[in-house]
């Protein structure tokens, strides 16, 4: 990585944290691995997300975060798009998989704001 590409996402996540400093601590710097959201998310690339209120709106379409416990991954976070609400859960599917979770609502955790690309697909 070229010094004015580090330079770059120092200073994006230096505006990160004056952001979350200025608005409360509802924002947290998360990560991304795997290729499951490919090419939507990358593997390695660093992202803002906003922890999920009791009102929060779900919206079809958005990518959230989700504990991964109970559904067949131990101390885990996943970050898939939401593709359908039901009366039994929330479903959601990684861009590139074939197959959706339904997960409950008290496991959804984040809502995926963006991220600085780096890493791969």
């Amino acid at each position: 990585m070229k010094l004015i590409d580090r330079l770059i996402i120092i200073g994006i996540l230096l505006n990160i944290i004056v952001y979350t400093v200025i608005f409360g601590n509802n924002f947290i710097v998360s990560s991304s691995k795997g290729d499951s959201m490919c090419p939507a998310l990358h593997s390695k690339a660093i992202g803002l997300e906003k922890i999920i209120d009791l009102d929060d709106e779900f919206i079809i379409g958005n990518i959230y975060t989700f504990k991964g416990e109970g559904y067949g991954f131990v101390n885990e976070y996943i970050k898939h798009r939401l593709i359908n609400i039901t009366d039994d859960g929330f479903l959601f599917r990684g861009d590139s998989n074939d197959y959706a979770d339904l997960i409950k609502r008290e496991d959804i955790v984040y809502k995926h704001l963006f991220e600085i690309p780096y890493g791969w697909c």
